[in-house]
């Protein structure tokens, strides 16, 4: 198994708008804090190292 570094995936703008819609009638959903007050928290470069640079991805 190989790993490939990939930045962290943007969320599409109309995404995030019908998100944050849904989100104002009720609590707000964990998954959705989590990314907007934390981020990456680990960077796919972080464990390269760990994994084969041969092999299908991980």
């Amino acid at each position: 198994m190989s790993m490939q570094p990939r930045p962290w995936p943007k969320v599409p703008e109309l995404t995030a708008q019908v998100a944050r819609a849904v989100a104002a009638r009720g609590p707000y959903p964990l998954a959705m804090r989590v990314r907007d007050e934390l981020g990456e928290l680990f960077a796919d470069a972080e464990f390269a190292e760990a994994f084969e640079a041969r092999g299908r991805p991980g």
